[in-house]
């Protein structure tokens, strides 16, 4: 039971991590161009080049990002959980699976967000 417990935190924090590299990638540069500053973008971009990695590979990153959210969300939604019966730790433990599905919760949103600005803002322009 600790296992999966510990598994399922850090893995929501993972996803955290990697969904927020797709609106670095994607959304964010999109957003500053949109209201002007393309020579931010620019100077962003000099000053760290593996932003143009993550756009060169960025159908890889968000493939690999749905995994995660999918993978992460079976395993707090679906996957039947088990909490101790010692009151304080039943308390600690579902504090812990409160925090790690609004983790989730925000980490999609996160995607869904990059998502957007890679793949439908396009279409529409």
């Amino acid at each position: 039971m600790k296992q999966w417990a510990t598994i399922e935190w850090s893995g929501a924090w993972l996803v955290l991590i990697a969904s927020s590299g797709t609106l670095l990638c994607c959304a964010l540069p999109i957003l500053l161009v949109s209201v002007g500053l393309g020579t931010v973008v620019a100077q962003i971009t000099f000053q760290f080049p593996f932003l143009v990695t993550l756009s060169e590979y960025g159908g890889w990153m968000f493939g690999g990002s749905a995994l995660l959210l999918v993978m992460i969300g079976w395993m707090s939604f679906v996957r039947p959980y088990e909490c101790p019966s010692d009151p304080v730790l039943r308390k600690a433990c579902d504090s812990a699976r409160m925090w790690s599905q609004k983790i989730w919760w925000l980490s999609l949103a996160l995607w869904f967000t990059g998502f957007s600005a890679r793949y439908v803002l396009p279409v529409f322009t």
